[in-house]
């Protein structure tokens, strides 16, 4: 059996849930890819009942340079990646993105350029 981890960061891991709302909202320029999630056996012990939802990467297709507060070269995307490893979404993108937990993501708002 062959195992690929993620070797890489930034990584944008999202749940199943919240990829069915962005094609719901018309939110694209983005690819998601399945991740596997496991369960180790401490875990298994501690939550016996626990079904764990399925998740996929987020691979945001737009680039952008951050500067302190400005933007500049936005390749027009809804989800961009600075060369930094930022994630930046449009307000559109936000809007959906809020309507899950995302307290314990780092996300760069687009304002203006």
């Amino acid at each position: 059996m062959v195992r690929r981890f993620l070797e890489s960061t930034p990584a944008f891991i999202v749940s199943s849930r919240l990829g069915e709302e962005l094609v719901k909202d018309g939110i694209n320029d983005y690819r998601l890819e399945r991740c596997l999630v496991t369960m180790s056996e401490r875990f298994k012990e501690l939550l016996p009942d626990c079904n764990l939802l399925s998740f996929s990467r987020l691979i945001p297709l737009g680039t952008i340079e951050v500067e302190g507060k400005s933007f500049k070269e936005w390749s027009g995307h809804h989800f961009s990646l600075s060369s930094k490893g930022e994630l930046v979404v449009t307000l559109e993108a936000l809007e959906c993105l809020k309507k899950f937990s995302i307290e314990n993501c780092e996300i760069t708002i687009l304002t203006h350029l």
